[in-house]
């Protein structure tokens, strides 16, 4: 890829390279597992920065960051699956409820049980008032993709739903260490 880039760096203003390996390579193994390979990443770039235009500024930037986790498999709890009217989305570590009306209370009290300080877990108005998904105007959509509860993995628990427990490292909640995402600006001038 940066040999590949370097090639079109000599004709191109703008190029944007994504390189998504090292994300896969740390869910599957976790993040000890993969200093390694940052470090021959950090190699490679910085030997691909030194050969690029003198005028050229490279901005190296991650699109999120992960942390070693712990899995609960989330379909195998028949009391909050019961609570349940569709199967939860979004994320392991920020995950969509939708609740059945008549077991909403049942679903919170449930879910605190289980997990208390280890998730926030926020009401559909409470998500909608509090600004977390940030500034402007939001997809007509929200409210659909957040389901009527939504939680954030505030320790490294994630809520596995018909997927493999042998995920190690995942992303997404608000665990400092996964809130870091790295920038490097390089100008070679």
């Amino acid at each position: 890829m940066l040999d590949q880039a370097l090639m079109l760096s000599k004709d191109n203003r703008f190029l944007y390279a994504y390189w998504d390996d090292l994300d896969t390579f740390l869910h599957e193994h976790g993040t000890e597992a993969g200093g390694s390979m940052v470090r021959v990443l950090n190699d490679q770039t910085e030997q691909f920065a030194m050969r690029l235009p003198e005028d050229t500024v490279l901005l190296v930037v991650a699109d999120h960051s992960q942390i070693d986790v712990q899995n609960y498999a989330l379909d195998l709890d028949e009391e909050l699956c019961a609570c349940m009217y569709r199967e939860p989305a979004l994320e392991q570590r920020v995950t969509a409820f939708y609740v059945r009306k008549e077991k909403q209370e049942e679903f919170v009290r449930i879910f605190k049980e289980r997990f208390g300080e280890q998730f926030l877990l926020l009401s559909k108005a409470e998500v909608l008032s509090s600004g977390i998904f940030g500034p402007g105007v939001p997809s007509p959509r929200l409210e659909e993709f957040i389901g009527d509860y939504l939680s954030i993995a505030l320790t490294p628990l994630s809520l596995n739903y018909r997927k493999p427990d042998t995920i190690q490292g995942n992303h997404a909640g608000m665990v400092p260490e996964e809130r870091y995402i790295p920038v490097i600006l390089f100008n070679k001038s």
